[in-house]
């Protein structure tokens, strides 16, 4: 819960849509049991000591998405398998140690235990959009294990494609100073890791004086397949676009017309090809540029950059300082909050947590943090 409100805080502060559902893994354990049986009955499983097994070379294709060569991890592994049979195994159920109890464990025909690390995002997936997805996301990381996994665990239960689309984000990498043998130091990037140094997080943008907004512009600056180089003075560059974005922006709030002439319905149809190319949100913004030097008239314009902000999300229906320097409370129904913290604190008296959770879901979507402790729950607002 306290990982599921910081990020779902990060979530509104940098203007994300909020999704339709969110599935917690912990609510879903049925799902993923039957999901196991499912695959123990046609025989792609083996038991041992600690776990249930997946059987990867009875998925032939298993190698083809992560272009993996399993031959050279087989002969290479330099990790005990213990009692797997194949490098590239992996535990769908695990048993819970015999001489202690975890913090989370759940019954189940074999045992009692907790799912593998990938067999929850396959169960949830098939109960919301079927055993078939249209797109499916995440990092570039998860292609060689999470990713492979998902697909051959999906695809021997169902016995059709898992995802027609994969959208995998590259890293975003930080910089560091490395020294050279001549003394001098020179600028590197590498994956971004506490154990490298400072950590980027919003609320560390926010001390530093910058919107969360700011760092979205900088963001789709690039295109999310390939590496995105974080400086601070790269930010700063992103914030001082953003601001003269606005400048052109901010004086056509309130004056959208229809999109009628051919220059605007072509401005149009050009950035919803650059959005169809793989979301290529670098060309898209260069389109909405162009479009506001162009000469068609101010109310197609404000239409245009409405339409196009569906997607960009940086709230360029509002000035940027009323955003960026609105009060904590201003525009804020406080007596609504007051009202869903009162009903929250009764749903938790009478342990309906389903209803505190929901609560609690809709006082985030308002931006408003709420903090429990022994003397009672107080709120405040995020940017």
């Amino acid at each position: 819960k306290f990982y599921t409100d910081a990020f779902m805080a990060d979530w509104h502060r940098l203007n994300i849509q909020e999704p339709t559902r969110w599935t917690p893994a912990t609510q879903h354990i049925q799902e993923q049991i039957e999901l196991v049986k499912t695959l123990e009955e046609k025989g792609y499983t083996y038991r041992t000591s600690d776990g249930i097994y997946f059987d990867s070379l009875k998925f032939p294709r298993y190698a083809d998405f992560a272009r993996l060569d399993v031959e050279n991890l087989r002969k290479g592994s330099r990790i005990d398998m213990g009692e797997k049979h194949n490098a590239t195994d992996f535990a769908l159920w695990k048993f819970s140690p015999k001489d202690k109890k975890r913090a989370m464990e759940w019954d189940s025909p074999w045992g009692v235990g907790f799912p593998g690390w990938h067999i929850e995002c396959s169960a949830m997936a098939m109960k919301y959009n079927g055993p078939t997805l249209d797109i499916h996301c995440g990092g570039t990381d998860h292609i060689r294990v999470h990713h492979t996994n998902e697909i051959a665990q999906s695809e021997c239960a169902n016995g059709v494609p898992f995802a027609r689309f994969w959208m995998h984000g590259e890293f975003l990498r930080t910089a560091s100073e490395e020294k050279l043998e001549d003394g001098t130091t020179e600028q590197k990037f590498g994956k971004m890791s506490k154990s490298s140094g400072e950590f980027l997080t919003v609320s560390l943008l926010m001390d530093r004086g910058f919107n969360p907004l700011d760092y979205r512009f900088f963001a789709i600056g690039s295109h999310y397949r390939n590496y995105l180089n974080f400086t601070w003075e790269a930010l700063e560059g992103a914030k001082e676009g953003l601001k003269s974005l606005h400048k052109k922006t901010d004086p056509l709030i309130g004056k959208a017309t229809a999109i009628e002439s051919e220059a605007a319905k072509a401005f149009q149809n050009e950035f919803k090809d650059a959005i169809g190319d793989d979301l290529n949100m670098p060309r898209a913004l260069g389109i909405m540029n162009t479009m506001l030097k162009s000469d068609i008239d101010d109310g197609e314009k404000a239409a245009l950059v409405a339409d196009f902000d569906k997607i960009f999300g940086l709230k360029l229906d509002q000035p940027r300082e009323e955003y960026a320097k609105k009060g904590a409370n201003d525009g804020i129904d406080t007596a609504k909050i007051e009202a869903l913290i009162a009903a929250r604190k009764e749903a938790r008296a009478n342990k309906n947590w389903a209803e505190s959770d929901r609560i609690r879901d809709e006082l985030a979507a308002m931006n408003v943090v709420i903090k429990d402790s022994k003397e009672g729950t107080t709120w405040e607002i995020k940017a």
